[in-house]
């Protein structure tokens, strides 16, 4: 009986984490795209404007820890480097709300636990990779550090199980402490194609990350520089995924699945302390 428990319980959390999904969305398409973490396929499409319905490419996006908003890197056109904006993106219809100009050709950002927003510019910026803090007020930037490792591409998320920055550019992966800003190296001449985005894995007990390339391959990558493929191209989907954060669990009934294991594991265990308490009589 307690081995037929444990099998359901440990079913239970492969569930959850099976419905896992990921934002990403497109810099040649006005797209926010919800992907499962296990299959690949793509949830949901959100189409992105402003409210004067002009498209919104995305460059990242991002959750704030704290008030739950999805922040987005946007431009009005997909081949754009100058007009680069700081948005939040309403999910029930796609407007974007343009907070401010962000100065320069930001690439990629990501909130810390406390809220606040760090970037990073893009090879094609006026003052290229490089990091900065973000006011999310208006979008104007504070520069913080050169950066220059690696080669095209770059990246940034904040990774709350060790408090560090973890930067990409190509397909090197290095941490930035962001007190001492001392850069230490993970990765570098993996197999993965040049990143696009990257965010961080809540399932990893280790504080891993989810890692998406050019090629739209979705991998793992642990904080000691380990590469997993979870999946090969995204099914059915050609485009430039740019960016990537973990989607918060939605607030939807749980699924008649996972009902019927929670059913079955209290009746069982309901058996069991009846089972007990009878042989104690």
């Amino acid at each position: 009986m307690k081995k037929i428990i444990i099998v359901m319980l440990v079913a239970l959390s492969n569930l959850a984490v099976a419905q896992q999904s990921v934002y990403v969305v497109q810099s040649d398409d006005n797209i926010l795209n919800t992907i499962s973490v296990s299959s690949g396929n793509i949830l949901s499409a959100l189409t992105l404007q402003l409210a004067d319905t002009s498209p919104v490419f995305g460059l990242d996006v991002e959750v704030h820890p704290i008030s739950g908003l999805i922040y987005i890197v946007g431009s009005t056109s997909s081949e754009s480097i100058s007009d680069r904006f700081l948005g939040i993106v309403n999910l029930n219809t796609g407007i974007v709300t343009n907070v401010g100009s962000m100065g320069d050709a930001v690439a990629s950002f990501t909130f810390t636990s406390d809220g606040t927003l760090y970037a990073v510019t893009g090879d094609g910026a006026n003052d290229s990779e490089e990091l900065y803090t973000v006011n999310v007020t208006d979008g104007s930037m504070t520069f913080v550090m050169a950066l220059g490792n690696g080669a095209d591409g770059e990246g940034i998320v904040y990774n709350p199980n060790d408090g560090l920055l973890y930067h990409s550019s190509q397909d090197t992966i290095e941490t930035i402490d962001p007190v001492s800003l001392t850069i230490t190296a993970v990765t570098s001449g993996s197999d993965i194609a040049e990143i696009t985005g990257m965010g961080y894995n809540s399932s990893d007990p280790n504080g891993g990350l989810f890692v998406i390339d050019r090629s739209e391959d979705l991998y793992t990558v642990s904080p000691l520089g380990v590469v997993t493929l979870i999946f090969d191209d995204i099914p059915g989907e050609s485009g430039e995924f740019r960016g990537l954060t973990l989607a918060p669990p939605p607030a939807a009934i749980p699924s008649v699945s996972i009902y019927g294991l929670l059913i079955l594991v209290f009746g069982m265990l309901m058996m069991l302390m009846v089972r007990r308490k009878s042989n104690h009589i």
